[in-house]
């Protein structure tokens, strides 16, 4: 039987941030209402705290919960004793749904990281594997993740928890590029030296965003809810990633190699089976295909900027 799909209202946060600010442009979710909020309100984006009121939520079918302050490296730096501004913005929106009265009628969803399960041993890493983050940001995602199951457990709230690869194709907000693609396929455009952590052998699983916003819109629509893992399936070695750029681009990239951080994963592989099977979906968009795409992408806006 084919799945009818009703219009949601979806509520944003973090929708300034570079995934969720390209959902408009690649998630298909036919008559969907957007409502996006930022930590810091403009004329396209909600103020944060306008959502930690209960008439805001109580307008909305869907929370998508992308905001989170930190990049691996940055939590890293910002490594303190006290509770993480993002967890208690967490904390507080929870709090927010609850006190709203649609506690019944609200689906979560949280965006955690599959680096939540550390190092991969000897096959991919599943939802039933115990997670060994190895990072501060891992680390505080997989805090993240417990804190929404044992609210859901004691208020019955609809939740779904993402645990995603390494995501690409597509810009970035910001001028600073974000990610091992892009800045590999940037910098090779331009010439520019790029820094390596490690010696090219960590193994990696790359995600484009065509499958991951695919994927969303089958949770979304089909109302799925737990823990999954949403990857490609398949991880690539950093250095065979790098010659796949180079022979896009026709030229050698600049490697400035260094040490490996000690909170970077070697070897991450992420079981994507089970979310295939549930949501009846799967990656369509193969690492050669991604990158051409994002080569595209990034070549037209480098000469917008010429």
């Amino acid at each position: 039987m084919e799945l009818v799909y009703k219009p949601k209202r979806i509520l944003i946060t973090g929708a300034r941030g570079r995934v969720a600010s390209a959902l408009d442009h690649f998630l298909d979710l036919s008559g969907a209402i957007k409502k996006l909020y930022s930590r810091v309100g403009s004329q396209i984006y909600n103020p944060l705290t306008d959502l930690l009121t209960g008439k805001e939520i109580r307008r909305g079918d869907v929370i998508l919960h992308f905001a989170w302050s930190t990049l691996p490296l940055s939590a890293e730096l910002l490594r303190s004793e006290e509770k993480s501004v993002d967890i208690i913005l967490l904390e507080d929106l929870l709090k927010a749904i609850l006190a709203s009265g649609a506690i019944t009628g609200v689906h979560f969803i949280f965006i955690s990281t599959g680096a939540v399960y550390g190092e991969a041993t000897d096959t991919s890493s599943n939802e039933k594997c115990r997670p060994t983050p190895k990072g501060r940001y891992a680390c505080e995602k997989l805090f993240a993740e417990n804190i929404i199951r044992e609210f859901s457990e004691k208020t019955g709230l609809a939740y779904t928890i993402l645990r995603v690869s390494n995501l690409y194709g597509f810009s970035s907000p910001s001028i600073r590029q974000q990610g091992i693609v892009p800045k590999l396929i940037a910098n090779g455009i331009n010439s520019q030296k790029i820094t390596v952590w490690g010696n090219g052998d960590a193994r990696k699983d790359y995600l484009h965003i065509h499958d991951f916003t695919s994927a969303l819109k089958q949770i979304i629509t089909k109302k799925l809810v737990g823990t999954f893992n949403i990857s490609y399936g398949n991880s690539f070695k950093l250095s065979d990633l790098i010659c796949k750029v180079e022979d896009l681009l026709s030229k050698k990239i600049i490697i400035d190699y260094c040490p490996a951080m000690p909170w970077d994963i070697l070897d991450n592989r992420i079981d994507n089976q089970m979310f295939c099977d549930q949501a009846e979906w799967m990656p369509l968009v193969t690492l050669d295909e991604g990158l051409i795409q994002t080569f595209g992408l990034l070549n037209e806006l480098e000469q917008q900027v010429l």
